[in-house]
């Protein structure tokens, strides 16, 4: 696998490939992966592991961010039933600092997703670049 980004965890490391590829790895892995070099995941997988229970990621590895419901449109494959903005749904400010703390957590992806584009998602992703940020479209 190819490292694009790697995350310290407990029992060692998550690993994300350049394809995508997410993965586990052990302390021994430590070297390769701060040289950024191939990493074989066979090497380096667990084989055995000492868990707490419940046992815990940091942070997620994959994050769907849905930023607001607003939406003219009444598409029937929307997942979202679309429509109204909810109530209580974040302002724009706090989108970008869940999105920098997301960041700071290293969290691998983030799917921004929610509504009719031009309402939100559009200037979210074109100033906004926490590790792989993909707009979800209808």
């Amino acid at each position: 696998m190819q490292v694009k980004d790697f995350r310290e965890e407990k029992f060692g490391y998550a690993v994300i490939g350049t394809r995508g590829e997410v993965c586990l790895a052990t302390q021994k892995a430590k070297d390769h992966l701060r040289a950024g070099a191939h990493l074989d995941e066979n090497e380096y997988k667990p084989t055995v592991m000492t868990v707490n229970d419940p046992f815990r990621l940091e942070a997620p590895l994959i994050v769907m961010l849905e930023v607001t419901r607003q939406c003219n449109l009444t598409c029937g494959h929307c997942y979202i039933s679309a429509g109204e903005p909810r109530e209580n749904e974040m302002d724009t400010e706090t989108i970008y600092r869940v999105l920098d703390e997301l960041k700071k957590l290293k969290v691998f992806t983030i799917f921004i997703t929610g509504g009719e584009r031009s309402f939100a998602v559009t200037s979210l992703i074109s100033s906004t670049t926490p590790r792989n940020a993909t707009s979800l479209s209808r």
